[in-house]
């Protein structure tokens, strides 16, 4: 009877404490292994994220591998035990969330939730391009990326063309330049700089200026000198079109007197005609020997392709100096 007794008390106490959780209540909630683990800080921002299948015989049709809720399942690799994603764009500092899921072929569900931290230093220090214009075809984009020493590099045009190869021309500087082509055409694209550091970690930054691209317009462009600027009575035309087009340049000439404009030359002269060389640039010597003040050339050029289609003219004035003697 006494015996009966302090059973049935232990039992009391032991239901008492646990409701009043004085008693330690252990988990049934299952765990998982995975890589990187719950609440780590890692460097690399570009990891290899796993997680561990074994014995539990996922049905991968019905598997979703998200990370920052973007949905990255088919990339995701997965082997005997393990499903296995590595980063392709890199992963912002901070907190960072993968969510796995997935049925069993007996229709039991997985789900797994967790996070770590990135704290990656960027080593790129800026991302710059020399173009200032619309780009058409032949033009070359020079994009240069300064940051740390002993990387590799490469740039990208918006979605139009990736992983453009930069060489490292001096201790944190990368340079790396791409060749417009017929049929590149994109409106406002980012360029972005990439550096992928020895141990895989990767690091990009955008340029401040997007880039357009237009190569779908035939035109020619003076590019030297700048219009309206002040130049020698002999001076060097420099302009730019589709390779091998046939570029015609004209010339008309005009002088002031007492304020007046008068047309010295009348309708304009037809004084070279020249072709653009492989990469499609041009260039001709023009001037005129008279040395009269207020003197101004209008500069007209146009292409013509091998179809005999006419480019769009581009046309400039020039101020030309009176030589002194």
């Amino acid at each position: 009877m006494k015996k009966n007794f302090f059973y049935i008390s232990s039992i009391l106490i032991f239901l008492f404490a646990l409701s009043a959780k004085i008693l330690p209540v252990f988990s049934t909630e299952p765990v998982y292994l995975h890589t990187p683990s719950d609440g780590s800080v890692i460097k690399n921002n570009c990891p290899v994220i796993s997680f561990s299948i074994e014995g539990l015989d996922p049905d991968i049709k019905t598997l979703r591998f998200e990370v920052n809720n973007e949905d990255v399942t088919p990339f995701v690799m997965k082997m005997t035990s393990l499903l296995s994603y590595t980063v392709i764009k890199p992963l912002p500092d901070g907190e960072n969330r993968v969510s796995v899921s997935f049925t069993n072929r007996n229709g039991e569900k997985t789900a797994c939730n967790w996070k770590f931290i990135v704290q990656a230093s960027n080593p790129i220090k800026s991302v710059e391009h020399d173009a200032t214009t619309i780009l058409d075809e032949s033009r070359k984009l020079n994009v240069t990326i300064k940051g740390d020493s002993g990387y590799k590099a490469f740039f990208d045009i918006g979605e139009l063309y990736k992983g453009i190869p930069m060489n490292e021309v001096s201790p944190g500087v990368y340079r790396g330049i791409y060749r417009i082509e017929s049929g590149d055409n994109v409106v406002k694209a980012d360029i972005r700089g990439n550096l992928v550091a020895p141990d895989g970690s990767r690091y990009f930054m955008k340029a401040a200026n997007p880039v357009t691209i237009d190569t779908r317009l035939f035109k020619v462009t003076i590019t030297e000198p700048a219009n309206d600027s002040y130049v020698p009575q002999n001076f060097i035309l420099k302009g730019h079109t589709k390779p091998g087009a046939q570029v015609k340049i004209s010339t008309a000439l005009s002088y002031s007197i007492s304020g007046d404009t008068t047309t010295a030359a009348g309708k304009p002269n037809n004084v070279a005609t020249i072709d653009a060389d492989e990469n499609g640039d041009f260039s001709q010597q023009l001037g005129f020997p008279a040395s009269l003040r207020g003197m101004k050339m209008v500069v007209t050029v146009k292409a013509i392709n091998d179809k005999g289609e006419t480019s769009i003219p581009d046309t400039l004035t020039v101020n030309l100096k009176i030589d002194s003697k």
